[in-house]
C-alpha cells in the first residue's frame, strides 16, 4: 500500500443495525495484518485502528468522487465562492459521549487543514463556529482545493478521541463497537488486530481458523491464496497509482521530448498483466478514472515504441538515469526497465527503504522514483503531490502541471473546472512530470463465515459497520 497517507472511508449508510441479543457469543472479527510500510509495526497497527475509530466531515466515494457527508450533513457555498458553510450532524458524538460541536470542529480544521493543503492555505482567511452546528470557512478567493480537502479526520484534541463506529482499547490492537454511533451500532462487536511478519504466516493462521481476514494481500502471496473454498479474495481499486516520477530539476528530464518518449514507450496493459498479475487498472494521468469532472474526449498517452525509439536515437547523449524504489515494487520496476531498454533507455533500479525514499523526495535528491502515489479520488490529493506548492514538496511536477492545477483550484463553476481538469490530462501527455502507469488494486482475504456487503470497486472495509457473521439468526432469517 502507499505509505504517506492511509484513508479508509466509513459507510455513509444511515440504516440502523440491530444490537446482538444479550448473552450471545461476541461477534468478533480477527484481522491479520502483514508487513506495513510504517517504520514501526506497532504504529502501523495503531494507524489502522484509528481509521476504524474516526470519521471525516466528508468522504469521496469512488463512483464519482463528489464529496459526500459523513459527520457533516451538507456543504453550502455562497454565490461568490468566498463562504463555505458546513452543517454538522447534531446527533454525532465523540466516544466519550460529548457532542461534535462547531467550536471543536472549527478548532480541528484550523490546525489540520493548513497542514494538508500546504502553502495553498493562503486561500483561507479564517474558520469559525457559526452557531452550535455550523462551521464557516471564509476564503480570500474561491478555492475548489479547500472544498476537496474537507476529508480531514475529526478527533477531539484532548485525548485523541474519535467518533467512529469502533473505539480503540489499550494499545490499539483491539476495537469495540460504539453502541451510540450516530448511524447505528455496528453488527460486529469487536475487532482484534494481529500483526504478522509475513503474509504467508498470516495465511497459515487463516487456514487454521485463527484469524478471519487478511488486511492486505501482496502480489507475491496472492497466487498461493487462491483455491481455498472457505475464503474469498475481494478486490477494489485503491486511491493509489503506480507512478515513475521525474525530478523536475534533473538534467535527464529537462527536455519534454524525452519525457514524452518515455511515456509512449510503455505498454501499460502489458505492465498490469506481467508485473501486477492483472491486479491494476492502466492509467495515463493522475485523475481518478470515474471522476465527475472528466470529459468524454480525454487524451491518453499512446503506445508507440517506434516513435519513442526514434526520439531517443536523436539525442546527443545516451539516456540513462537511476530510479529509486522500495523492494515491494521490484516487479513493476523490472517490467519498466525491460520496456525502456527496448527503446534504448538505460534505467538503473536502486532498491531503497521506504524511509530512504521519503528522505530522497524531501531533499529532491533523485533522478526518478517508482512508488505508489496517492492520487484519488479527490482533486486535493493530486494537488498535494504534484503541485510545487502542494502539501508535499517532493520535487515532482512542472510549470505546465502547476498552471493546470491552479486553474482547477480557482475555477468559478463546473464548466471551468471541467476545462481545467481536461488541461491537466493534456499536460500529462504533452509535458508529463512522470509516467502514470496504473491504479493499484487492493486485495482482501475474508473468511466465508462473514456476510460482507459488496459494492462495485469499493473497499469492503468501507462497509465494516454492516458486516455480520453468516450464521447470525438475523441474517439467516432475514427472508
Amino acid at each position: 500500500m502507499g505509505w504517506w497517507v492511509l484513508v479508509l472511508a466509513v459507510s455513509g449508510s444511515c440504516s440502523p443495525a440491530k444490537s446482538p441479543p444479550s448473552g450471545s457469543e461476541p461477534r468478533t472479527l480477527r484481522l491479520g495484518v502483514g508487513p506495513l510500510a510504517s517504520a514501526s509495526p506497532i504504529a502501523g497497527i495503531q494507524y489502522i485502528a484509528q481509521a476504524f475509530s474516526t470519521d471525516s466531515l466528508f468522504y469521496f466515494p469512488g463512483d464519482n468522487a463528489r464529496p459526500a457527508g459523513q459527520l457533516a450533513k451538507s456543504l453550502t457555498v455562497s454565490d461568490d465562492g468566498l463562504l463555505l458553510r458546513i452543517a454538522l450532524r447534531p446527533e454525532a458524538r465523540f466516544h466519550d459521549g460529548s457532542p461534535v460541536t462547531s467550536e471543536i470542529v472549527a478548532e480541528i480544521l484550523s490546525s489540520t487543514l493548513p497542514q494538508w493543503i500546504g502553502p495553498s492555505r493562503e486561500d483561507v482567511q479564517d474558520i469559525v463556529a457559526a452557531g452550535p452546528w455550523d462551521v464557516d470557512i471564509h476564503l480570500r478567493r474561491r478555492s475548489n482545493l479547500v472544498i476537496e480537502s474537507l476529508e480531514v479526520a475529526i478527533r477531539k484534541p484532548q485525548g485523541n478521541v474519535g467518533t467512529g463506529p469502533y473505539r480503540v482499547e489499550g494499545d490499539g490492537s483491539q476495537l469495540v463497537a460504539n453502541e451510540n454511533y450516530f448511524l447505528g451500532p455496528p453488527r460486529l462487536e469487536r475487532i482484534v488486530l494481529s500483526r504478522y511478519p509475513t503474509i504467508r504466516a498470516a495465511w497459515a493462521d487463516m487456514l487454521r481458523g485463527q484469524i478471519d481476514m487478511l488486511f492486505d494481500v501482496s502480489l507475491d502471496a496472492v497466487e498461493s491464496l487462491t483455491g481455498a473454498t472457505n475464503v474469498r479474495l475481494l478486490t477494489f481499486t485503491k486511491a493509489y497509482q503506480y507512478v515513475l516520477g521525474f525530478n523536475r530539476n534533473s538534467s535527464v528530464f529537462k527536455d519534454p521530448q524525452i519525457r514524452r518518449a518515455l511515456n509512449i514507450a510503455i505498454d501499460r496493459g502489458a505492465l498490469v498483466k506481467n508485473a501486477l498479475l492483472g491486479y491494476g487498472v492502466p492509467s495515463g494521468d493522475p485523475v481518478w478514472p470515474r471522476y465527475w469532472a472528466l470529459g468524454d474526449g480525454a487524451r491518453r498517452p499512446s503506445f508507440d515504441p517506434t516513435a519513442a525509439a526514434n526520439i531517443i536515437k536523436r539525442q546527443a547523449h545516451p539516456v540513462r538515469f537511476v530510479c529509486l524504489t522500495p523492494a515491494e515494487f521490484e516487479r513493476v520496476g523490472l517490467e519498466l526497465r525491460r520496456q525502456l531498454a527496448a527503446i534504448g533507455v538505460d534505467m538503473e533500479l536502486r532498491e531503497v527503504t521506504q524511509d530512504e525514499l521519503l528522505e530522497a523526495l524531501r531533499k529532491h535528491d533523485f533522478d526518478a522514483v517508482l512508488s505508489e502515489f496517492l492520487s484519488g479520488p479527490s482533486f486535493a490529493r493530486i494537488y498535494s503531490v504534484w503541485h510545487a506548492k502542494g502539501g508535499f514538496d517532493f520535487g515532482l511536477g512542472n510549470a505546465t502541471f502547476d498552471a493546470a492545477l491552479d486553474d482547477a483550484r480557482h475555477a468559478a463553476n463546473d464548466n471551468e473546472y471541467r476545462t481545467s481538469i481536461a488541461a491537466l490530462e493534456r499536460a500529462a501527455v504533452d509535458d508529463p512530470p512522470g509516467i502514470f502507469l496504473a491504479w493499484s488494486q487492493g486485495i482482501r482475504a475474508i473468511s466465508a463465515k462473514f456476510d460482507v456487503p459488496i459494492e462495485r470497486d469499493r473497499d469492503p472495509l468501507g462497509a465494516l459497520r454492516d458486516w455480520r457473521r453468516a450464521n447470525d439468526a438475523e441474517y439467516v432469517n432475514r427472508n
